[in-house]
């Protein structure tokens, strides 16, 4: 098990923050390199139990469900790829004018995910910095 946690600071408020990281329509804005063709498969609207499919930059195909939901605090995915199953939580706390972004993920490899086990932590620390990074540019800027 790969387990890594990155934070941030926003300067905008968790609502805005919140909103902008757990909709699919903004995230391929604001990920756009990384996270593709989101198809939701049961609820129009991210929320508990909502599943949606996606293309992830060096995963492929994605297939994850909102396990946790609690609206501008927090956020959790389990999700599934070729290569690795995880938790991906996502949380969000008010800082002053702005919003602490903290996001943790949790992989176990499968299948020949297991050969690249000894570059999971570096390359997932990588995409939350990424992601960190491209979140508060696009909240920031709008």
């Amino acid at each position: 098990m790969v387990t890594v946690s990155e934070k941030i600071f926003i300067a905008a408020v968790p609502e805005r923050v919140f909103k902008a990281a757990g909709d699919p329509s903004q995230q391929v804005i604001w990920d756009k390199n990384n996270f593709k063709d989101p198809v939701a498969l049961n609820h129009p609207e991210p929320g508990l139990g909502a599943r949606y499919t996606c293309w992830v930059a060096g995963m492929g195909k994605m297939t994850y469900e909102f396990t946790q939901y609690k609206p501008f605090s927090l956020f959790e995915h389990a999700s599934e790829t070729q290569i690795a199953s995880g938790r991906h939580l996502f949380e969000f706390s008010e800082e002053g004018s702005g919003t602490i972004f903290l996001q943790t993920m949790n992989l176990k490899p499968h299948g020949w995910g297991y050969l690249l086990y000894p570059f999971m932590k570096m390359l997932t620390r990588s995409r939350l910095r990424k992601m960190n990074k491209n979140l508060k540019c696009y909240v920031e800027n709008q």
